[in-house]
């Protein structure tokens, strides 16, 4: 009767082999489908923040354009509000009005047939002219673009440019083409302002009196 004993022990001993192995195997493959499980996680998570750097990305530049936007609109209106307040000042000041708009010089001296000798009077047309010479400075300053070197551009000649030079907008182009023109009927319209700026150079920027006092289209006396 032993040897059946060792038989039974023999198949009772395989039998716990067989479990174990299939027991392993159910392990190696619950570890296996874990593997994936946290691979395919982490390329969803990866997809995620890829999506969202790429809308967030998209929203800080539609919010830079809509800042940009927004700052050359109010420069805009800033210059039209001060241009208004020029012209109102020569309306509401006939006295003052041939200085600022009408072509004549401090220099000349009469208004209307009579020779101004009044040193009060005398002031505030030189005040009338230097606000109107720090109106275009301002225009200017404010409203010309930048080149691709990083300096403010020159005035732009009347049909000089049929397509914007390289880095500037279409429309802002446009703009400074007519803020140009702007700029150079001012000087017409009050000629004493490039004597002023002459005399009083240190108070505006270099690059303005480039524009204004080194062009013969501006300042031709000088």
């Amino acid at each position: 009767m032993e040897p059946v004993r060792w038989a039974e022990r023999g198949d009772q001993g395989m039998a716990e082999d067989s479990g174990e192995k299939a027991s392993s195997n159910r392990r190696d493959l619950i570890r296996l489908g874990l593997e994936v499980l946290g691979f395919v996680s982490v390329i969803a998570t990866l997809g995620i923040t890829s999506w969202l750097n790429i809308e967030s990305l998209e929203r800080a530049t539609e919010s830079i354009e809509e800042s940009r936007l927004q700052m050359a609109e109010g420069q805009y209106q800033a210059v039209y509000e001060q241009q208004l307040e020029l012209w109102k000042l020569a309306a509401e000041n006939p006295d003052l009005a041939p200085y600022i708009v009408g072509g004549k010089k401090l220099a000349d001296g009469a208004v209307g047939g009579r020779q101004a000798v009044d040193e009060g009077e005398a002031a505030s047309r030189e005040a009338a002219v230097i606000q109107a010479l720090d109106f275009f400075a301002y225009v200017y300053e404010q409203l010309a673009p930048f080149t691709a070197t990083g300096d403010r551009h020159p005035l732009a000649a009347a049909g000089a440019y049929s397509s914007p030079p390289a880095g500037i907008d279409a429309g802002r182009w446009d703009g400074w083409i007519s803020w140009s023109n702007t700029i150079r009927s001012g000087f017409q319209g009050a000629p004493s302002m490039c004597d002023l700026l002459r005399n009083n150079a240190a108070d505006y920027s270099v690059e303005f009196r480039r524009e204004t006092l080194d062009r013969p289209d501006v300042c031709p006396a000088l």
